[in-house]
């Protein structure tokens, strides 16, 4: 299967925003994209799952609050985005971990991830310390773009929306989905923390 080119419109769109990026008001509801929120943060070799947990926990309520968190589900059931997940694993080492809190991460975070059973794991005790912290969160039974739009649009009754992930599909689906009679919608994107800057749509 050959890959969508959505980098294209990407760039395209950051290059016409790029001398004007719109203010946000401050009292917004956020909606996170909770698969590009996981690849967003570096983890350490020899971090506990537990710290890291916590480490998101403290990202998400120090810049997001309040919002939901919307997560994809990995199930056997086959996907759209099987040939997808087939290609990032084979440039990896996907081994199974079984994920106790206390214990030790011993390989690299992309390997990790490269083993779905790995990722729904983690997804699921994420979801729960992030419940613990009074965050919301949403779980798709498999891609979760359509759903992370849905409830942004959902949410737009009543307050200003703030998307917030890095794939061109959300944004698509939001200037199909959004309605003008509604708050405003923003969409954020947000490169990982090791990145050298952040572009805001």
């Amino acid at each position: 299967m050959l890959a969508a080119q959505k980098h294209t419109l990407a760039e395209t769109l950051l290059s016409e925003q790029e001398n004007s990026i719109p203010v946000v008001e401050d009292n917004v509801f956020y909606v996170l994209d909770g698969g590009a929120l996981i690849h967003r943060l570096p983890w350490q070799v020899g971090q506990t799952y537990e710290d890291i947990l916590h480490m998101y926990v403290s990202y998400v309520n120090r810049k997001y609050k309040p919002c939901v968190v919307v997560f994809d589900g990995y199930s056997e059931e086959p996907s759209t985005k099987d040939a997808v997940h087939r290609q990032r694993a084979r440039s990896h080492n996907p081994c199974k971990v079984n994920l106790e809190l206390h214990m030790k991460l011993e390989i690299k975070k992309d390997d990790f991830l490269a083993n779905l059973e790995n990722k729904q794991l983690f997804i699921t005790a994420l979801s729960a310390e992030l419940k613990k912290s009074s965050v919301l969160t949403k779980h798709a039974k498999q891609d979760a773009d359509l759903l992370i739009v849905q409830t942004a649009v959902a949410a737009s009754r009543n307050q200003t929306v703030v998307v917030v992930g890095d794939d061109t599909d959300l944004l698509v689906l939001l200037c199909f989905h959004a309605s003008v009679d509604k708050f405003s919608i923003y969409f954020r994107s947000e490169m990982k923390t090791n990145a050298k800057k952040r572009e805001d749509l």
